[in-house]
């Protein structure tokens, strides 16, 4: 249970000094503060050295009901008020003996900052990881869409050449289609005895032999004998 008796944030005015000081246990225990020879050195009365609840308040007007009427704080009425249960009390600070309310602070300050300090640096390493993990997904989209890009520059390419192989094909086709017709065709209307050349190649006309028998009414002259 937090309470004001065991919380470092307890405090009490030194009025020589204007400075607010710690308070040991037999304050925190029985409301009863240090014996310097012949006079208090703090006041009675507790402060909340962050101000979460108004302590001197509450032990006057405890003090009150009780129809108690004092310049200094009755030690009961201070340990009914430190011994209040405090759970709400967004301040609460467990006592360290020998430590301060100032020292307290600069504990809880000191503290705060190391927890801020490793709260940005573990922020700082989840956006350098986020930034590492986007920049990877980038890469890794951008070399898929070069290896599509390159893909399709492939298949487009090796569609081209077939196309031009073809085409080659069937027009080396087509004219040699052509020069046979055309050759054919001259043969055909070529007149006797011509020398028809296609393509550098001389095919002679052709020749026709006519066999001339003898005239069957012509006698056949006989030997001589000579005298």
């Amino acid at each position: 249970m937090a309470e004001c008796a065991t919380c470092g944030f307890l405090a009490v005015l030194d009025p020589k000094a204007g400075a607010l000081d710690g308070c040991g246990s037999d304050y925190r225990e029985n409301g009863e503060l240090e014996y310097r020879d012949t006079a208090f050195q703090h006041h009675r009365w507790p402060i909340c050295f962050v101000s979460a609840f108004p302590l001197r308040k509450e032990v006057r007007d405890a003090m009150d009901r009780d129809g108690v009427y004092s310049g200094d704080a009755s030690s009961v009425h201070v340990v009914e008020v430190l011994k209040r249960n405090r759970d709400e009390c967004p301040g609460f600070t467990p006592w360290r003996q020998g430590f301060t309310p100032k020292e307290h602070q600069e504990m809880l300050d000191r503290q705060w900052r190391l927890e801020f300090q490793a709260q940005r640096e573990e922020a700082d390493r989840q956006w350098r990881d986020q930034q590492r993990k986007a920049d990877l997904e980038w890469r890794e989209e951008q070399r898929r869409r070069d290896l599509e890009w390159r893909e399709r520059e492939s298949r487009e390419t090796r569609k081209w050449h077939w196309r031009d192989f073809w085409a080659v094909v069937i027009a080396t086709g087509l004219i040699v289609a052509g020069a046979s017709v055309a050759g054919a065709w001259l043969l055909r209307t070529a007149p006797p005895n011509t020398i028809v050349q296609t393509h550098d190649v001389v095919v002679p006309a052709p020749q026709v032999n006519i066999m001339v028998p003898p005239p069957a009414h012509l006698p056949t002259p006989s030997p001589q004998t000579p005298g």
